[in-house]
């Protein structure tokens, strides 16, 4: 082989292995001002990253995986929690609560369209709260176009239980989607 031809070769090599690499940026709030300190980056129970906090803010921090995970972002004592947290590439932006105890992050496709979800399963919770039959259905059906969407891939795997039980203070509840 020419040396032109082991240069080429090369190159598609490293191209193709940076393919599969996930490169992210996480910013935004905690919605604690008085906290400083650092966040731990957890994909179920194992160890990630960390970013660091000034006073409620997330210092800008960038990181790459080797594939899209469902993380929680969450301070030693687990006082601050952000989950469920979509690392893929993009740059996320988490708002800490500001009316309330819901996190959102966004700016990533799964983000954002976890983070419609979660709005909308917050308007179910509270325009049926008095009927939880009916809010459960109404929920299934605001999570079924969703896990259909992202069938593939962790939100579609994991957007429905995960909502399910944040909304449901833990009680892991039931969810009768039928994803065809």
């Amino acid at each position: 082989m020419n040396k032109q031809t082991i240069i080429t070769i090369l190159l598609a090599l490293v191209a193709t292995a940076g393919q599969g690499q996930v490169n992210y940026h996480i910013d935004g709030n905690t919605g604690h001002p008085d906290f400083t300190g650092t966040l731990y980056l957890y994909d179920y129970s194992s160890f990630v990253d960390s970013v660091q906090v000034v006073k409620g803010v997330i210092t800008e921090h960038s990181g790459q995986l080797p594939q899209a995970k469902l993380c929680t972002l969450a301070s030693r004592d687990w006082k601050i929690s952000v989950k469920p947290l979509f690392i893929e590439d993009g740059f996320i932006h988490v708002e800490g609560p500001s009316a309330g105890k819901w996190y959102y992050a966004s700016g990533t496709p799964l983000n954002d369209d976890m983070r419609t979800l979660q709005q909308k399963c917050i308007s179910i919770l509270n325009d049926y709260k008095d009927d939880e039959d009916l809010q459960n259905e109404k929920l299934d059906e605001a999570m079924e176009p969703v896990v259909r969407l992202h069938a593939d891939d962790v939100l579609g795997l994991n957007g429905c239980k995960l909502t399910r039980k944040s909304l449901h203070n833990g009680k892991h509840t039931r969810c009768n989607l039928a994803v065809a």
